[in-house]
């Protein structure tokens, strides 16, 4: 049968007359390869192979293939190249295995005596690079050579090198932030190391105290410099917060114990329970201890005639009385020697002069501590305590309620920046939204300047006032329009 071509394909038969001469000689040299593996395998096959029928099935259809590929059209050159890609990648034939052997046996002539000599494994070439990239464009497997270990190992050690420097300096950056102080202040304070104490106790008593940042850190440098416990004295040490933690370390393995009267700081403001707790922190006496003595208002009142105006009610104790001061207070004291010690301020301070004045004003002591207690609380500039003092006395004479925020923080026993409707409504004598007139006691030790304040109150019509939250100063109105301007202005609600 006569073949035609196209009159596209006749011209590129004609401008490609070498391609297709030597597509023509590839063709010729694998059909020659074919016919010598069919000879290599009929010489191969066993005697009784004769009755398979399998290997010469296939031997034709292989052959029906080849002269199928030989009928076929002159292809493109194209095509024909991504045909033979594979080939010129170096795919081998696959070994045909002989007619009758099974897999695993050897592969030498059947009946022949001896062992065969081994053939010698033919080593695959590596393909061309032309050839490599046209056997991955058609898909075809292609080794790659693996990348050096040796180049990257050096890499890898830098890497764990640089890992282990930053680590150790952010790690001793860390040790060296927790020895620093833990703030500025020099206030001193008395701290007790009880006998016995080991590292361990020691810094957590310094942690409780806000002296040390960590207590790991603490026992660490303690336990490389004192070699346990055994250079470290008990007793009390007068310490601040602007220590470090070698400061501290040092003073104790000096056994710098300190012997002197103790100094407290008892601010202006503080209720009973507040310096409870601050007399418990510099180690003078427990909190219960020094609330259970201020309770005892009848030993007291026989002692100090200034307390005879204080109502005799079981709810009353020394609240208000205990003069706010920076105390001296030798070691060993007790409960009762404190509250000696405040009671003793208060009678001093309470001069002759105030006491004149008190009566002349028709007023008892214990009205005026009453309300400069309050004075206290509400006010934060020394300029507008005798302000403050009248509106409360206004209101008094108003028969209106005084409505003072920090009452009924008394009466809650915590403080807040703003009361809500439910609070104000709270059962308590001491709430002055509910009640008229005073409280029925004080609400925290005043001092000298709001006494002042209660007994020479400013001379005004002021009813109301506001707080600007960021100064602290106080505004004053006499109208309920201008109060509600100044609270919209400064308090933005």
């Amino acid at each position: 049968m006569k073949i035609r071509l196209t009159q596209g394909e006749a011209k590129k038969e004609a401008s490609e007359p070498k391609t297709q001469s030597r597509q023509t000689q590839k063709r010729t040299a694998q059909s020659t390869e074919v016919e010598m593996r069919k000879k290599r395998a009929k010489a191969k096959r066993p005697a009784n192979a004769g009755t398979q029928t399998a290997p010469k099935k296939k031997t034709q259809q292989r052959q029906t293939a080849e002269g199928t590929a030989a009928r076929r059209p002159v292809e493109g050159r194209k095509a024909q190249e991504r045909r033979e890609a594979p080939r010129q990648a170096g795919a081998a034939a696959p070994k045909q295995r002989p007619a009758g052997q099974k897999k695993g046996q050897s592969g030498q002539r059947a009946g022949s005596p001896g062992t065969a000599k081994k053939k010698r494994p033919v080593q695959k070439q590596p393909a061309e690079p032309r050839q490599r990239r046209e056997a991955e464009e058609m898909g075809a497997p292609v080794k790659r050579k693996k990348g050096g270990l040796k180049y990257k190992l050096p890499i890898v050690i830098a890497a764990v090198v640089l890992i282990v420097v930053i680590g150790i300096f952010a790690g001793r950056s860390f040790y060296n932030a927790m020895l620093e102080p833990t703030g500025t202040s020099t206030e001193t304070m008395i701290v007790e190391i009880p006998d016995g104490s080991t590292i361990k106790d020691v810094g957590e008593i310094l942690y409780d105290q806000g002296l040390i940042k960590n207590t790991m850190i603490f026992q660490s440098y303690a336990g490389r410099h004192s070699r346990g416990t055994s250079g470290m004295q008990a007793g009390n040490y007068e310490m601040n917060h602007a220590m470090s933690i070698p400061d501290i370390v040092d003073k104790m393995l000096n056994g710098d114990v300190y012997s002197g009267a103790i100094p407290v700081l008892l601010s202006e403001g503080k209720n009973i329970n507040e310096m409870a707790q601050i007399l418990e922190k510099h180690n003078i006496c427990t909190s219960a201890a020094f609330i259970s003595e201020t309770k005892k208002l009848g030993e007291y009142k026989a002692l100090y005639p200034i307390l005879s105006s204080i109502p005799d009610d079981k709810n009353r104790t020394l609240e208000g009385y205990l003069f706010p001061d920076t105390y001296e207070i030798e070691p060993g004291s007790t409960a009762s020697d404190v509250v000696k010690k405040m009671l003793d301020r208060f009678t001093e301070v309470y001069n002759q002069d105030f006491m004149q004045q008190t009566i002349e004003k028709g007023k008892t002591v214990d009205e005026i501590v009453i309300m400069a207690s309050i004075v206290e609380l509400e006010t934060k500039l020394p300029e507008d305590k005798a302000n403050a003092a009248s509106v409360f006395y206004n209101r008094i004479a108003q028969n209106m309620p005084l409505q003072s925020d920090i009452t009924v923080d008394y009466a809650l026993g915590k403080k807040h920046a703003v009361l809500t409707e439910e609070q104000t409504k709270i059962d308590s004598p001491y709430n002055t939204y509910q009640n008229l007139g005073l409280p029925v006691g004080p609400i925290c030790s005043p001092g000298k300047s709001s006494i002042d304040a209660a007994i020479n109150p400013a001379q005004t019509k002021y009813l109301f006032f506001v707080a600007d939250m960021d100064s602290g100063k106080l505004y004053f109105n006499e109208t309920l329009e201008g109060h509600n301007a100044d609270v919209q202005k400064y308090m933005g609600d």
